[in-house]
Formats: C-alpha cells, structure tokens, sequence
C-alpha cells in the first residue's frame, strides 16, 4: 500500500471530504474503510486529497469522472516514515 495524491474536479467535487469518502467507498477493495484510507483533504488553490491506496485502487480511481491527477506521493510516505516508523517501515 502507497500514499497517493488525488486532484479533483471541483465542479464535480464541491463538498470535499464527504465527497471523497463516497468515491473512495466505489474504488476500495476488501472492504477497506474510506475513512481509514482517507489521510487528508484540502482545498485551496487546488481540490486535492492523498490517500493510503493499492496499486489496483488507484488504477481505479485514474477512471472516475472528475479526477484529473492520481500520482504516487513519495515525500509525503517519506515525512510520515520518519515520524512514525523509526527505522520499523523497510525504508
């Protein structure tokens, strides 16, 4: 499982987080919770989101009407991984 940054439509996602959750509920596999795969969501100058997804997840979600981005967030797993992980994440 990777961290992904998600860019949406904000003409198709107006009501950010509660959106998010229900286009992740449509994309998640076995039965994963979007609240626990939901990391962040935003909007400021841009209405993104990051995610905690697999490589088959986010494949399914490049194909959902309104999202233009699903990029692999290294950085992001990079901060989290030297807070959390101390040395435990096989980084």
């Amino acid at each position: 499982m990777k961290f992904y940054i998600v860019a949406a439509d904000l003409e198709v996602y107006h009501d950010v987080c509660k959106q998010y959750e229900q286009l992740l509920h449509k994309v998640l596999l076995n039965g994963r919770s979007p609240k626990d795969a939901l990391v962040e969501c935003r909007y400021d100058l841009v209405n993104v989101f990051t995610a905690k997804l697999t490589n088959e997840e986010a494949k399914k979600l490049k194909g959902e009407n309104g999202i233009s981005m699903v990029t692999e967030e290294e950085i992001f797993f990079h901060e989290l991984s030297r807070y959390f992980c101390r040395g435990s994440c096989g980084n």
